[in-house]
């Protein structure tokens, strides 16, 4: 059964899972590394707060006095696909008892606004916790029954109530100053946009741009960001409309100046400022700098690292406890590999590095002396922690899953190369746990994200550690900063400005796959991997690269999609919002035969446009509201005998969410590419499932490699062909990415 989704995106019905009962029931800590990984270690992970969120994005809520921290724990159930959410309080000291405040409810998703009109991406809610002025209640969002409503909880555990029934998804939740009433924000427009779509229906729909026909049949809802604001009082029960006062504090905007915009802001104790600041507002790549106004004097930081652009920039702003050093976040090191913690003074000529890092840290916050932050390591699932802001010293305050320690993982080296451009970038070599030196394995590329825990890539589909247990190396790759960076700035209003240059001439594809491939050549050669068995895969952009390096590279042996999107009916299919920004990007119009431009481009970058290019095979799998955009590429190659399997995962958008279907997903991937490229069976697996395999590979006269030691280690060519771009460093004399040896 279907339900509607916050903010009107039509979702999975994902109840709570009945084995909720252990969120906060941690095993003793096993002795490190004891046995090998399996599916459930990872389908079962304690998440803090949502996945697939920006870094500066805070979803958790520190109490008043500074002693606990408030936030939401999922964890999957694809037995029962299911998810347990449970609103959870731990203390920051380490000492006291963590708490569960509240269980139960359904997972809520934001309707992004994507061209215009309201967008489903299965991207989770945020849905901060608000501590009550005087931290004896925690308001938060709970949806049940396909709605969202205001509720509370006494933050001593002592029970949570719903406290609102409106028509309308409560979105948006803060306290009065008093804290006698709690604040909260709908979207009525939603509900009468919807009520006039049904009436809408009865006459027929017009195909316009609202119509996105890869995702439904029936019009997405215009977006609207005008917000009703409501003060609902506690002691009386009351409900009445927000004073301005209140819709500011519920419905923050951002400050703007006569000359400038302020994009980070922060207040210190006494009431000094500190804000960044774009020079020109017009101007997309202009300058970012940072600011700060103390005794009636403003200063600007002429360091380097106080500045950025719209691709670095600073996040996290704060004043120390002292009051007197302004402190931010940015990205550092090779291809910005680096997280760092900055103090500046200001009046000072320059920053001063706190601490960096290659862990992930998100949703960080200031406490006193403290920044507390959620941080993953690539072996380690997200934790609580806390820095000293003076000297960089960091403790672990709260581990959701101490059990992860008993795990055996394969060995993680953080790798670091340029590509054939001289552009920097990075990736995370993953081996097995018992890895021979010398001997060379099947390698697989998981794309296009690799900051913090390797569990899965982009969108979570194939498990990097479950592959290392299997005996493969893994390449989990980060995508090198966009191609258009190198023009400099050329006076781009927006970033689909920007995108034209990357889009032209396949620039920006050529890009990802020169860095990509780098990183695939160090590791073939250091004698690690195999280059006649390497898999890839992705999903969004990591799809699109996987059918680019299929056309232009022979090194690939195998692969997975978990998206499509890089085919000529893409603008069919994408609905006339959709096809006007594309086209804008400079994306030939559908309109075959196609012109030579049109033609160049699509043999560039589209598998259905190459059908008679080597056989590689191919597993897609996607979700219901996006398998459409695959069908092209699914049925010109399965003409051409292409060994292809295509499954759609109903109740899915782009980013898949459902335990059941990850757990499908883990298993269809490790099986595809154990078939392919070692010529092994999952006994586990249905017997037809290799039926069809067999017959796939029979009709593109392949036969699936094994794990027997190749005689002769072929070199890496990508070759020419295609009337397409090209990479070609090994026959061309290009010159050949930059990697330590």
């Amino acid at each position: 059964m279907a339900i509607s989704c916050a903010h009107g995106a039509t979702m999975p019905d994902v109840r709570e899972s009945p084995t909720c009962s252990d969120m906060l029931s941690m095993p003793e800590q096993a002795a490190a590394g004891h046995r090998d990984i399996r599916p459930d270690d990872l389908l079962g992970l304690r998440d803090i707060g949502p996945r697939w969120r920006p870094s500066q994005e805070v979803f958790s809520a520190i109490s008043p006095d500074g002693s606990r921290m408030a936030f939401f724990l999922t964890r999957g159930d694809p037995q029962n696909n299911s998810e347990c959410r449970t609103l959870v309080s731990i203390p920051l000291d380490g000492k006291g008892k963590a708490l569960i405040l509240d269980s139960g409810g359904e997972p809520i998703y934001d309707l992004l606004n994507i061209r215009g009109i309201a967008g489903d991406y299965g991207y989770p809610s945020v849905n901060r916790p608000q501590y009550s002025p005087d931290g004896r209640w925690i308001a938060y969002l709970r949806r049940e029954k396909a709605s969202t409503q205001l509720w509370i909880a006494r933050s001593d555990g002592g029970g949570a109530e719903q406290l609102t029934h409106m028509p309308d998804d409560v979105e948006l939740v803060a306290w009065s100053d008093d804290g006698a009433s709690v604040l909260f924000a709908t979207r009525p427009s939603l509900n009468a946009a919807r009520d006039a779509m049904t009436k809408e229906g009865q006459s027929g729909f017009l195909y316009d741009r609202r119509m996105v026909p890869f995702n439904s049949s029936t019009p997405a809802l215009a977006e609207d960001p005008v917000y009703a604001g409501f003060a609902l009082s506690l002691p009386s029960r009351r409900l009445r409309p927000a004073s301005a006062k209140e819709r500011e504090k519920l419905i923050p905007l951002p400050a703007a100046d006569t000359t400038a915009f302020r994009l980070l802001r922060a207040k210190s104790g006494s009431g000094a400022g500190a804000w960044t600041v774009k020079d020109d507002m017009k101007r997309w790549m202009a300058p970012i700098s940072l600011w700060a106004e103390r005794g009636g004097k403003a200063w600007r930081c002429p360091d380097t690292p106080c500045t950025g652009d719209e691709m670095n920039s600073l996040f996290g702003l704060w004043w120390s406890a002292s009051g007197k050093d302004v402190l931010f976040m940015r990205r550092s090191g090779q291809g910005n590999s680096q997280t760092s913690l900055m103090r500046w003074r200001p009046g000072a000529l320059r920053a001063e590095t706190v601490f960096s890092t290659e862990n992930l840290l998100v949703g960080c916050q200031i406490s006193g002396r403290l920044l507390l932050c959620a941080r993953e390591t690539s072996t380690e699932p997200r934790r609580i922690v806390a820095f000293d802001t003076r000297t960089g010293r960091e403790r672990v305050i709260f581990d959701p899953n101490p059990q992860f320690a008993g795990v055996r993982l394969g060995k993680v080296e953080r790798l670091q190369w340029r590509g054939a451009d001289g552009v920097e970038s990075f990736g995370d070599l993953v081996l097995p746990p018992s890895y021979e030196q010398g001997r060379r394995l099947p390698l697989i590329v998981v794309q296009y994200r690799t900051r913090g825990f390797l569990r899965g890539g982009v969108g979570d589909e194939y498990p990097i550690q479950l592959f290392a247990a299997r005996g493969y190396a893994v390449l989990s790759v980060e995508n090198p900063p966009p191609f258009y960076l190198r023009l400099g700035d050329r006076g781009w209003t927006t970033w689909k400005e920007a995108e034209r240059d990357n889009v032209h001439a396949a620039h920006e594809r050529t890009n990802v796959l020169s860095s990509l491939t780098t990183g695939v050549q160090m590791v073939i050669d250091r004698g690690i991997a195999d280059p006649s068995r390497i898999g890839i895969t992705g999903l969004s952009d990591g799809a699109a690269t996987v059918q680019f390096a299929l056309i232009h590279s022979r090194l690939f042996s195998a692969a997975a999609l978990s998206s499509m999107g890089s085919d000529s009916q893409m603008m069919v299919y994408g609905g006339p919002a959709l096809i006007e920004e594309r086209a804008r990007m400079g994306f030939p119009l559908y309109d075959p035969p196609f012109d030579n431009e049109g033609k160049a481009h699509w043999k560039a970058t589209s598998l259905a446009f190459n059908p008679d290019l080597p056989k590689v095979p191919l597993l897609m799998q996607l979700a219901d509201h996006e398998y459409m955009l695959g069908l092209e590429t699914y049925t010109v190659l399965r003409n051409h005998r292409w060994p292809l399997e295509l499954y759609s995962f109903p109740g899915e958008y782009h980013l898949k969410t459902q335990a059941a279907h990850r757990a499908a997903i883990y298993r269809r991937n490790l099986a595809w590419f154990d078939y392919w490229l070692r010529g092994l069976h999952d006994p586990e697996l249905a017997s037809d499932v290799y039926e069809r395999w067999d017959k796939l590979a029979r009709e593109a006269g392949r036969v699936p490699d094994s794990d027997i030691q190749p005689a002769l280690q072929p070199d890496l060519h990508i070759e020419q062909g295609h009337d397409a771009p090209v990479i070609d460093r090994a026959k061309s004399g290009l010159p050949r990415g930059d990697h330590p040896q």
